[in-house]
């Protein structure tokens, strides 16, 4: 029973991370539905070295929350490893890493014209956050996303919220 626990929740923090990373199918606009072109910047991991590290927590529907970690394992060339492992029963547990990319430009969902700005505390650290507000659509139904972003924490995404809810949120990070 404990390992296929185990599996269902490697299997949601996978889906979450997929729709955490995937923004090809949102709309990026201001709240007047105008549609804005997103500028480009650099991969979220490129100023970090081998050792950073993030700490989430995902909260899902069910009221679940899962709590996860990534970090840079590995550093050659243009192109960072990044293993993610997940707390189950008190340890973590690896779920493989993947190579990211660290040189070219990114299109980011990072519209000037759509953002606003928060300082978050995180364990001791103050984090300065740009949030970006954009709409995704399923047929005919629209949800508004938030997403705290902040090239001071690795990986970029500090906070996400949909529908009034905070579904990921970063509880503490090292960058080196």
């Amino acid at each position: 029973m404990k390992k296929l626990l185990g599996v269902v929740i490697m299997l949601l923090v996978a889906v979450v991370l997929i729709s955490c990373e995937s923004t090809s199918t949102t709309t990026q606009t201001t709240k007047t539905e105008k549609q804005v072109t997103a500028p480009t910047i650099k991969a979220p991991w490129a100023d970090c070295g081998v050792g950073s590290w993030i700490h989430y927590k995902t909260f899902l529907p069910d009221d679940t929350i899962v709590e996860a970690k990534e970090t840079m394992v590995k550093l050659e060339n243009d192109t960072a490893l990044i293993e993610r492992s997940v707390l189950t029963n008190g340890e973590w547990i690896s779920q493989g890493t993947a190579p990211v990319k660290l040189t070219g430009m990114y299109q980011t969902p990072i519209p000037k014209e759509a953002t606003q700005t928060e300082t978050l505390k995180i364990g001791n650290k103050e984090v300065h956050c740009k949030i970006v507000v954009m709409v995704a659509t399923m047929g005919e139904n629209k949800t508004e996303i938030f997403q705290w972003m902040s090239h001071d924490v690795p990986g970029g995404l500090v906070k996400k919220a949909m529908g009034g809810k905070v579904v990921r949120e970063v509880v503490a990070f090292e960058k080196k």
